[in-house]
C-alpha cells in the first residue's frame, strides 16, 4: 500500500508517495515486468528526493522515466504538477487527466484528490480540450503530424492555444482533415468523416505496358510460327497429292497405308496448327492494340476498360471472340 502526502513546491502542489515494495518471490517468467516495475519504482523514488531537494529539473526527468515504464495514477500526478511549475500546461494537463482517471479507490483520501483537481484546473485553465470523433473506428489520429492514438478517442486531447491540424487516416479510406483554433481555457470537438477510397490509377502503368507488350510480342510470334507450320504441311501434303495424281494413284476411304495416310496425317497437322495459330496471332494483335491504348491513358480509358476478348479453339474452326463499348 502507498502512503500520500502532499508538499508545496514553487507556487503548486506536488504530490509525493512513498513506495514499500513487499510480495513473494516472482517466477522466472514474470521477471522481466517485475524488474521495469522495480526500476520505475526507482526512478519515482529518486524524483520524491529530488523534489525535497528544490530540484525541479531533476524531478522531472525521474518521473518522466518512471511514467515510460510505468504508467501510474501516481506517477502521473506528480509528473504533472511538476510540469504545470515548469511551464508545460499541456502535458501537465494530459497527465493529471489521466490521474484522476485512473486512481486508486482504496488508500487515496477525498483531500488528495481534490487537490490533485484542483492543480489539473489550473493546468486546464491554460490549454484548450478537443474532443475527437470519426465515423470509423481503428482509424489512426494525428494531431500536428503526430500519432496521438486510434479511434474511438475516448478521451479528451489537450493542446496549446492556437491553430491545430487533425487528422485520421485509414487503409483504403481516404483520410479526413480539420483544422481547429482556440483560446486558453476553450473547448472543442470534430468529427472526422473518412471515406473509402475509390479504387482507380491516375495513368498508365509502366509495368503493365511492358507485361502487356511483352504478352502480345509472344502471342503473336508463336501464332506466326504456327501458321508458318501449318503452311509447310499444307504446301508439303499438297506436293505428295499431286505427285500422285501424276502417278495415277488414287486415295479410297478410309486411306490406304502409305501416300494416302501420310497425306492425310499433314492435312490434319495443318488444321491443329492453324487452329493453334490464328488465335494467338488475333489474340496477341489484340494485347498489343489495347496495350497501345492503355500507353494513351486517359483518353483511352472509357474504352479500354469495356473491351474484352475470348480465344475459341475448336477441331474445326478457329478465332477469337470479341466485345466491348466503343
Amino acid at each position: 500500500m502507498r502512503a500520500f502526502m502532499f508538499k508545496h513546491f514553487g507556487a503548486s502542489l506536488v504530490l509525493t508517495v512513498s513506495l514499500t515494495a513487499s510480495g513473494p518471490a516472482l517466477s522466472q517468467s514474470a521477471r522481466p515486468e517485475a524488474d521495469t516495475s522495480q526500476r520505475a519504482d526507482e526512478h519515482f523514488r529518486r524524483g520524491k528526493e529530488f523534489v525535497r531537494a528544490g530540484n525541479t529539473r531533476g524531478a522531472y526527468e525521474e518521473y518522466r522515466q518512471a511514467w515510460s515504464l510505468k504508467q501510474t495514477f501516481d506517477t502521473a500526478a506528480n509528473l504533472g504538477n511538476i510540469e504545470l511549475t515548469l511551464g508545460m500546461p499541456r502535458d501537465a494537463a494530459e497527465h493529471l487527466a489521466f490521474s484522476l482517471r485512473t486512481y486508486a479507490v482504496t488508500g487515496t483520501t477525498k483531500e488528495q484528490i481534490d487537490r490533485t483537481r484542483d492543480v489539473f484546473a489550473q493546468a486546464r485553465a491554460r490549454v484548450m480540450a478537443v474532443s475527437i470523433k470519426t465515423n470509423v473506428d481503428g482509424a489512426e489520429v494525428l494531431l500536428d503530424g503526430r500519432p496521438i492514438g486510434r479511434s474511438p478517442m475516448v478521451d479528451e486531447v489537450y493542446v496549446d492555444p492556437g491553430a491545430h491540424e487533425i487528422e485520421a487516416r485509414l487503409s483504403m479510406f481516404a483520410p479526413a482533415k480539420a483544422v481547429l483554433r482556440g483560446e486558453k481555457g476553450s473547448s472543442a470537438s470534430v468529427t472526422l468523416v473518412i471515406e473509402a477510397a475509390p479504387v482507380h490509377s491516375e495513368g498508365p502503368t509502366t509495368a503493365l505496358i511492358i507485361a502487356g507488350s511483352a504478352v502480345g510480342a509472344v502471342a503473336i510470334g508463336t501464332g506466326i510460327a504456327m501458321l508458318a507450320i501449318a503452311s509447310n504441311k499444307a504446301n508439303s501434303a499438297g506436293e505428295v497429292l499431286a505427285g500422285m495424281r501424276q502417278a495415277g494413284v488414287a486415295c479410297t476411304t478410309p486411306p490406304q497405308p502409305g501416300q494416302c495416310a501420310d497425306v492425310l496425317a499433314r492435312q490434319q497437322d495443318h488444321d491443329t496448327f492453324q487452329n493453334i495459330g490464328v488465335p494467338l496471332l488475333i489474340t496477341g494483335s489484340t494485347v498489343a492494340v489495347a496495350t497501345l491504348l492503355y500507353g494513351l491513358w486517359p483518353r483511352s480509358k472509357a474504352m479500354l476498360s469495356a473491351v474484352y476478348v475470348i480465344p475459341a479453339i475448336g477441331p474445326n474452326a478457329s478465332g477469337v471472340r470479341m466485345g466491348g463499348a466503343f
